[in-house]
């Protein structure tokens, strides 16, 4: 899959920023998937289980199971030597500085998957599962549009049959659970405007998904195996879909260390 040039969501990626300076030992972190929570206190949860907050984030508008991409830095030396080993032991709750906060649109998970009806607003992204991040609850995707208008929006169904049991995949020799993902979009007529292999974030609530899976014994440990079915084109006659299945991607679901 071509990595977007027009955002700057790496995904995965820390960037490291450190600088030494009279206010202390700051590094700074780019773009992390969290999930907003209001309890003990209202904070953003990260990937590796640890939450962040500030003053600021405290009256800004944000409610509970919000999902979003938070540019934040860390002053470590605003930690003793005991502070500092507590925080990356327990991924305790800690203040930072708030660099930037992206809401990111969320999808709840239909459990009746549509692979029949055909919409002339379909939309096609690449789905690379390889790019998925799981978040307390929640699965980050990053689908890629070859072309996508400046005014875009985009609406997503993310699905799957409960009563299906895990499919043998090929390739890797593990059962896996299937989800379908769909996306239709609209935009300003007229609008020429448009980006190039551009990388538009999602979150897919999965808390229910996960929840059956560990009942029904499809969860191995901590990790749950998962593709994706998603539609790439129309039909020559424009009455169908052409589908295609992802690679496997095991979804580790314990907290994981960035």
């Amino acid at each position: 899959m071509k990595q977007g040039a027009g955002i700057l969501y790496v995904m995965l990626a820390m960037m490291l920023a450190s600088c030494m300076g009279e206010s202390g030992y700051w590094e700074t972190y780019g773009s992390q998937a969290g999930v907003v929570r209001l309890v003990p206190e209202k904070i953003i949860r990260l990937r590796d289980g640890s939450g962040i907050t500030s003053d600021a984030f405290q009256t800004q508008a944000a409610e509970e199971g919000d999902c979003c991409l938070v540019d934040f830095r860390l002053n470590w030396g605003s930690l003793d030597y005991k502070e500092q080993q507590e925080w990356a032991e327990t991924k305790d709750i800690h203040d930072v500085s708030i660099l930037s906060y992206t809401p990111v649109s969320k999808w709840v998970l239909l459990t009746s998957p549509d692979t029949v009806d055909v919409h002339r607003d379909e939309t096609f992204p690449d789905i690379n599962p390889e790019s998925s991040l799981y978040v307390d609850g929640y699965l980050f995707l990053f689908p890629e549009y070859n072309r996508y208008y400046l005014s875009q929006t985009n609406t997503y169904t993310f699905s799957y049959d409960p009563e299906a049991e895990p499919v043998l995949d090929e390739l890797t020799g593990l059962r896996c659970l299937e989800l379908y993902v769909r996306s239709r979009a609209t935009w300003i007529a007229g609008d020429t405007a448009i980006r190039r292999n551009w990388n538009v974030p999602q979150a897919f609530e999965i808390a229910s998904l996960v929840e059956q899976a560990r009942a029904k014994g499809y969860v191995s440990g901590d990790s749950l195996n998962i593709r994706f079915v998603y539609p790439t084109s129309f039909s020559p006659d424009s009455t169908e879909y052409t589908w295609e299945t992802s690679d496997l991607h095991t979804v580790m679901l314990k907290y994981q260390p960035e």
